[in-house]
Protein backbone atom coordinates (compact mmCIF):
# COMPACT_ATOMS: atom_id res chain seq x y z
CA UNK A 1 0.00 0.00 0.00
CA UNK A 2 2.65 2.32 0.94
CA UNK A 3 4.64 1.29 -2.38
CA UNK A 4 1.91 2.53 -4.37
CA UNK A 5 1.38 5.97 -2.33
CA UNK A 6 4.98 6.50 -3.11
CA UNK A 7 4.49 5.67 -7.14
CA UNK A 8 1.37 7.44 -6.96
CA UNK A 9 1.73 10.42 -10.14
CA UNK A 10 0.58 13.12 -7.87
CA UNK A 11 3.90 13.68 -5.21
CA UNK A 12 2.50 13.46 -1.59
CA UNK A 13 4.62 15.70 0.38
CA UNK A 14 3.40 13.25 3.91
CA UNK A 15 1.73 9.83 4.27
CA UNK A 16 -0.35 9.19 7.01
CA UNK A 17 -2.23 5.65 8.03
CA UNK A 18 -5.35 5.40 9.31
CA UNK A 19 -7.55 2.13 9.45
CA UNK A 20 -10.91 1.15 8.71
CA UNK A 21 -12.89 2.59 12.28
CA UNK A 22 -10.81 5.84 12.46
CA UNK A 23 -12.29 9.03 12.56
CA UNK A 24 -10.75 12.43 12.43
CA UNK A 25 -11.43 15.10 14.78
CA UNK A 26 -9.93 17.96 13.81
CA UNK A 27 -11.09 19.59 10.39
CA UNK A 28 -8.72 18.80 7.07
CA UNK A 29 -7.76 22.66 7.33
CA UNK A 30 -6.35 22.34 11.02
CA UNK A 31 -4.55 19.21 10.07
CA UNK A 32 -3.15 20.73 6.73
CA UNK A 33 -2.03 23.86 9.00
CA UNK A 34 -0.73 21.58 11.95
CA UNK A 35 1.65 19.57 8.72
CA UNK A 36 2.56 22.89 6.95
CA UNK A 37 3.42 24.33 10.25
CA UNK A 38 6.04 21.38 10.89
CA UNK A 39 7.24 20.16 7.59
CA UNK A 40 9.99 18.27 9.45
CA UNK A 41 8.05 16.27 12.37
CA UNK A 42 7.63 12.62 11.71
CA UNK A 43 4.31 12.58 14.06
CA UNK A 44 5.22 8.62 15.30
CA UNK A 45 5.40 7.83 18.96
CA UNK A 46 8.49 5.43 19.77
CA UNK A 47 9.50 3.48 23.42
CA UNK A 48 12.42 1.18 23.62
CA UNK A 49 11.34 -1.78 23.55
CA UNK A 50 15.10 -3.45 23.86
CA UNK A 51 14.73 -1.84 27.48
CA UNK A 52 10.96 -3.02 28.09
CA UNK A 53 11.16 -6.16 31.16
CA UNK A 54 7.32 -5.62 31.63
CA UNK A 55 4.83 -6.56 31.34
CA UNK A 56 6.81 -9.66 29.69
CA UNK A 57 4.41 -9.83 26.96
CA UNK A 58 5.96 -7.05 25.49
CA UNK A 59 9.21 -8.51 25.29
CA UNK A 60 7.99 -11.18 24.03
CA UNK A 61 6.56 -9.69 20.90
CA UNK A 62 10.35 -10.18 19.71
CA UNK A 63 11.81 -12.67 21.76
CA UNK A 64 9.74 -15.49 20.95
CA UNK A 65 9.54 -16.65 17.75
CA UNK A 66 5.68 -16.07 15.96
CA UNK A 67 4.33 -18.61 12.99
CA UNK A 68 1.31 -16.40 11.89
CA UNK A 69 1.76 -16.56 8.71
CA UNK A 70 2.22 -20.28 7.95
CA UNK A 71 0.52 -21.59 5.06
CA UNK A 72 -2.06 -23.75 6.76
CA UNK A 73 -5.27 -24.41 4.61
CA UNK A 74 -8.35 -24.42 6.63
CA UNK A 75 -9.63 -21.59 9.84
CA UNK A 76 -9.91 -24.91 12.50
CA UNK A 77 -6.58 -26.35 11.39
CA UNK A 78 -4.67 -23.00 11.29
CA UNK A 79 -6.63 -22.15 14.56
CA UNK A 80 -5.22 -24.83 16.41
CA UNK A 81 -1.54 -25.43 14.79
CA UNK A 82 -0.81 -21.39 15.35
CA UNK A 83 -2.05 -21.85 18.57
CA UNK A 84 -0.32 -24.44 19.82
CA UNK A 85 3.14 -23.51 18.29
CA UNK A 86 2.36 -20.48 20.33
CA UNK A 87 2.12 -22.18 23.62
CA UNK A 88 4.92 -24.66 22.97
CA UNK A 89 7.34 -21.68 22.02
CA UNK A 90 5.71 -19.68 25.24
CA UNK A 91 7.21 -22.25 27.18
CA UNK A 92 10.33 -23.25 25.16
CA UNK A 93 14.22 -21.87 26.44
CA UNK A 94 14.83 -21.22 22.64
CA UNK A 95 14.37 -16.77 22.50
CA UNK A 96 15.61 -14.40 19.65
CA UNK A 97 17.36 -11.53 21.30
CA UNK A 98 15.60 -8.19 22.38
CA UNK A 99 17.69 -6.51 19.72
CA UNK A 100 17.99 -6.79 16.10
CA UNK A 101 20.61 -6.12 13.23
CA UNK A 102 20.45 -3.37 10.52
CA UNK A 103 23.03 -2.61 7.97
CA UNK A 104 25.25 -5.05 9.97
CA UNK A 105 25.37 -3.24 13.28
CA UNK A 106 23.80 -4.59 16.10
CA UNK A 107 20.21 -1.76 17.43
CA UNK A 108 17.62 -1.47 19.90
CA UNK A 109 13.89 -2.02 18.67
CA UNK A 110 11.75 0.52 19.02
CA UNK A 111 7.83 -0.11 19.18
CA UNK A 112 4.38 2.36 18.93
CA UNK A 113 1.62 2.30 17.05
CA UNK A 114 0.46 1.68 13.38
CA UNK A 115 -1.21 4.88 12.89
CA UNK A 116 1.42 7.67 12.11
CA UNK A 117 1.83 10.60 10.08
CA UNK A 118 5.27 10.23 8.18
CA UNK A 119 7.02 12.57 5.69
CA UNK A 120 7.99 10.86 2.26
CA UNK A 121 11.36 11.29 2.69
CA UNK A 122 11.15 9.17 5.98
CA UNK A 123 8.39 6.76 4.68
CA UNK A 124 10.79 5.85 1.37
CA UNK A 125 14.03 5.35 3.95
CA UNK A 126 11.42 2.97 5.99
CA UNK A 127 10.25 0.80 2.97
CA UNK A 128 13.82 1.00 0.99
CA UNK A 129 15.91 -0.24 4.16
CA UNK A 130 12.73 -3.08 4.48
CA UNK A 131 13.55 -3.91 0.76
CA UNK A 132 17.32 -4.10 1.35
CA UNK A 133 18.02 -5.20 4.88
CA UNK A 134 17.63 -8.79 4.83
CA UNK A 135 18.75 -9.10 8.36
CA UNK A 136 15.88 -7.09 9.89
CA UNK A 137 13.20 -8.66 7.70
CA UNK A 138 14.11 -12.04 8.69
CA UNK A 139 14.19 -10.80 12.38
CA UNK A 140 10.85 -9.17 12.19
CA UNK A 141 9.32 -11.98 10.23
CA UNK A 142 8.76 -14.21 13.48
CA UNK A 143 7.78 -10.95 15.65
CA UNK A 144 4.29 -10.15 16.55
CA UNK A 145 2.44 -7.55 15.10
CA UNK A 146 5.53 -6.12 12.83
CA UNK A 147 3.59 -3.07 11.84
CA UNK A 148 4.02 -1.97 15.04
CA UNK A 149 7.62 -2.19 15.54
CA UNK A 150 9.04 -2.94 12.37
CA UNK A 151 8.87 1.07 11.20
CA UNK A 152 9.96 2.85 14.23
CA UNK A 153 13.07 0.73 14.90
CA UNK A 154 14.33 1.75 11.21
CA UNK A 155 13.27 5.65 12.18
CA UNK A 156 14.50 5.86 15.75
CA UNK A 157 17.99 3.91 14.33
CA UNK A 158 18.19 6.66 11.61
CA UNK A 159 18.94 10.44 10.99
CA UNK A 160 15.21 10.68 11.19
CA UNK A 161 14.73 9.76 15.08
CA UNK A 162 15.88 13.87 15.93
CA UNK A 163 12.39 14.41 14.03
CA UNK A 164 9.73 12.04 15.88
CA UNK A 165 7.51 13.84 17.52
CA UNK A 166 7.56 12.08 21.03
CA UNK A 167 9.99 9.05 22.13
CA UNK A 168 11.10 7.52 25.67
CA UNK A 169 14.05 4.94 26.46
CA UNK A 170 13.40 4.44 29.86
CA UNK A 171 12.20 1.12 29.55
CA UNK A 172 8.68 1.95 30.91
CA UNK A 173 6.27 -0.04 28.56
CA UNK A 174 3.22 2.85 27.76
CA UNK A 175 0.49 0.82 26.96
CA UNK A 176 -1.36 1.20 23.97
CA UNK A 177 -2.97 4.02 24.91
CA UNK A 178 0.22 5.79 25.48
CA UNK A 179 2.01 4.71 22.42
CA UNK A 180 -0.89 6.58 20.17
CA UNK A 181 0.31 9.84 19.34
CA UNK A 182 -2.40 10.47 16.16
CA UNK A 183 -5.09 9.25 17.66
CA UNK A 184 -7.12 9.32 21.16
CA UNK A 185 -8.47 5.62 22.22
CA UNK A 186 -9.53 3.72 25.45
CA UNK A 187 -8.17 -0.18 25.65
CA UNK A 188 -9.55 -2.06 28.39
CA UNK A 189 -8.91 -5.62 27.27
CA UNK A 190 -10.07 -4.25 23.81
CA UNK A 191 -10.74 -0.77 22.11
CA UNK A 192 -13.55 1.34 23.09
CA UNK A 193 -16.15 2.47 20.57
CA UNK A 194 -17.00 5.92 21.23
CA UNK A 195 -20.59 7.48 21.34
CA UNK A 196 -22.38 10.79 21.28
CA UNK A 197 -21.43 11.41 25.03
CA UNK A 198 -17.79 11.45 24.31
CA UNK A 199 -17.87 13.90 22.34
CA UNK A 200 -16.29 16.42 25.02
CA UNK A 201 -13.64 14.14 25.60
CA UNK A 202 -12.18 13.61 22.29
CA UNK A 203 -12.45 17.31 21.04
CA UNK A 204 -10.63 18.16 24.39
CA UNK A 205 -7.87 15.53 23.79
CA UNK A 206 -5.79 16.95 21.50
CA UNK A 207 -5.42 14.25 18.88
CA UNK A 208 -6.41 14.62 15.30
CA UNK A 209 -7.96 11.13 15.18
CA UNK A 210 -10.19 8.94 17.12
CA UNK A 211 -11.02 4.90 17.31
CA UNK A 212 -13.09 3.05 17.11
CA UNK A 213 -16.50 4.16 15.38
CA UNK A 214 -19.37 2.24 14.49
CA UNK A 215 -22.38 2.56 12.65
CA UNK A 216 -25.23 2.43 14.22
CA UNK A 217 -23.62 2.98 17.81
CA UNK A 218 -21.67 5.89 16.87
CA UNK A 219 -24.21 7.76 14.33
CA UNK A 220 -24.50 10.67 16.72
CA UNK A 221 -21.26 11.18 17.69
CA UNK A 222 -19.94 11.30 14.06
CA UNK A 223 -22.90 13.75 13.19
CA UNK A 224 -22.05 16.53 15.93
CA UNK A 225 -17.53 15.75 14.96
CA UNK A 226 -18.78 16.62 11.67
CA UNK A 227 -20.78 19.90 12.54
CA UNK A 228 -17.70 21.03 14.54
CA UNK A 229 -14.75 19.60 11.95
CA UNK A 230 -17.24 22.40 10.00
CA UNK A 231 -17.41 25.33 12.04
CA UNK A 232 -13.49 24.68 12.70
CA UNK A 233 -11.98 24.36 9.79
CA UNK A 234 -8.67 26.29 10.59
CA UNK A 235 -8.38 25.58 14.51
CA UNK A 236 -7.84 22.24 16.28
Amino acid sequence: MVKEALKSDVRYDRFALITGTDYPIWSNGSIEHELLSNPKTEYIKCYNLTKVKEPKKVPQRVTTYHFRDLPIKGNRWRHYIIGGLMVAMNHSPIRKSNRTIMDKKRIDVYGGTQWWILTRECLKHVIDTIDNDRDLRRYFKTAFAPEEIMPHTIIMNSKFRDNVVCSTEDGIYPGLEGAAYTHYIEYRGGQKTFTESDFDLLIDSGRMFFRKAQSGISDGLLAKIDLYRKNNNNEK
